[in-house]
């Protein structure tokens, strides 16, 4: 009679338990991982698409963001373009900026209604994690999809006062300088990039605290990215951002 070898049910479900700890350890780090590089790569390319428009509009229409002398509402964000032929739509706004530089480019909304049509969201706005000074900014700016996917919230308000003196930074501009880019646009999560999560009052308010940056973490790495707009150009205006940026490849 031939002696059968093979694994009891009580060693099949102990190695089952074993494979299904292991994974609970391990999934959430690679998914975290996956998203920090995804994030990030994002970040770069709509950062680039910005600066790259910024540079578009010097050229084309000689206009820069310090020479954005009027403020546009829901409706002009849809209709001012840099190029229109109609006076009434041919504003001096960083709307017709974006109508005019950026292909294929679709409005929401504004900042904080964008994530509420979006997600059906009842509750507090994402936290943006600008400066205090900034904080009514994102809720109030103009909110665009790209082709690709992510959203830039570019300021309603007129953005005249949007030049930097050398050697100051510019997150420290007022609020009708700053937007954001969201790289996933409604998706989760909806919060800005950190520095070793620390706080983000503390973190992402300009030059400061740069040593919490020193060693980023998977965690760290959020999808919303700070930015001010000002003179001919586009910032990072938080730490984290500023820094993330300086080291993506």
């Amino acid at each position: 009679m031939k002696k059968r070898f093979g694994f009891t049910l009580a060693e099949v479900l102990i190695t089952l338990g074993i494979i299904g700890v292991v994974a609970a350890m391990t999934i959430p780090s690679l998914i975290q991982n996956t998203n920090s590089t995804r994030w990030t790569s994002q970040y770069k390319k709509t950062f680039a698409t910005l600066t790259n428009a910024a540079e578009m509009a010097i050229a084309q229409h000689e206009m820069t963001f310090n020479l954005y002398t009027v403020a546009c509402n829901a409706a002009q964000a849809r209709t001012d373009n840099l190029e229109s032929n109609t006076v009434a739509n041919r504003r001096s706004s960083i709307c017709a900026f974006v109508n005019a530089t950026l292909a294929n480019v679709r409005y929401i909304n504004t900042g904080a209604n964008a994530y509420v049509a979006a997600n059906g969201l009842t509750g507090n706005a994402p936290t943006w994690g600008i400066a205090a000074g900034q904080a009514g900014a994102p809720n109030t700016a103009h909110v665009y999809a790209l082709p690709d996917g992510s959203w830039i919230a570019v300021p309603s308000g007129a953005t005249n006062t949007c030049t930097v003196v050398p050697g100051t930074d510019p997150a420290t501009l007022g609020a009708e300088c700053h937007g954001f880019i969201d790289v996933n646009g409604a998706a989760a999560p909806n919060q800005p990039v950190m520095c070793n999560n620390a706080n983000i009052a503390a973190n992402n308010s300009g030059l400061g605290a740069a040593a919490l940056c020193n060693n980023f973490r998977p965690s760290d790495i959020r999808d919303i990215y700070p930015i001010v707009f000002h003179d001919g150009t586009v910032s990072p205006s938080s730490t984290a951002a500023r820094f993330l940026l300086s080291r993506a490849k």
